[in-house]
């Protein structure tokens, strides 16, 4: 899958942040369908951040098929 959302180390941080998670390292994870994910490793545990690639239309006819 192509990498569209390529995500700096601030912006991870702020993302995190919101959710009083503070992040120690991350990494990019290849593969996914529609998205980009990255590993996290933080403070109160290990986490996956996904960023949706996705276009709003895509995004209401998947929430039309679940």
């Amino acid at each position: 899958m192509a990498r569209y959302t390529q995500l700096q180390e601030n912006d991870i941080q702020k993302i995190a942040g919101n959710y009083d998670l503070a992040v120690v390292d991350f990494e990019f994870i290849e593969g996914g369908a529609g998205n980009c994910n990255y590993w996290l490793r933080t403070r109160q545990g290990n986490y996956v951040l996904t960023v949706s690639e996705l276009t709003l239309a895509r995004v209401v006819r998947l929430g039309q098929l679940l």
